[in-house]
């Protein structure tokens, strides 16, 4: 049975440092929401079907997104999986408590993958 559905994997950089560079998102007092559409880098996965460890293999194939700072991320209709890779860093005065918003409806599904760690 073939799934054709788009799927949205968000890989939290802590998990692999190889790859394409990324400037991190810093949380800091007084920050209540970030765009990161340009923050994040991009790997398209065609087949639907990497696993965590292939992606992590695959960790310099992932490119910037070429999105601008204030766009929606949006590949469009798509049978791929997108994994999509960013860092965050913390000032220690950040409020700890924070929202990883997908605001695209259409999505069939979300998967996150992050660090164990208490964070």
């Amino acid at each position: 049975m073939s799934r054709i559905r788009p799927v949205l994997f968000l890989l939290f950089c802590c998990l692999c440092h190889i790859g394409a560079t990324l400037a991190a998102v810093r949380l800091a007092p007084g920050v209540e929401s970030f765009a990161l559409a340009s923050e994040v880098v991009v790997l398209e996965d065609p087949s639907g079907r990497l696993s965590l460890a292939d992606v992590q293999a695959r960790a310099t194939e992932f490119i910037p997104s070429q999105l601008p700072a204030d766009a929606a991320i949006n590949f469009g209709y798509s049978s791929s999986a997108w994994w999509l890779r960013f860092t965050i860093e913390a000032d220690p005065a950040a409020p700890r408590d924070w929202l990883l918003e997908v605001a695209f409806p259409t999505l069939d599904s979300v998967d996150y993958f992050g660090p164990a760690a208490n964070i």
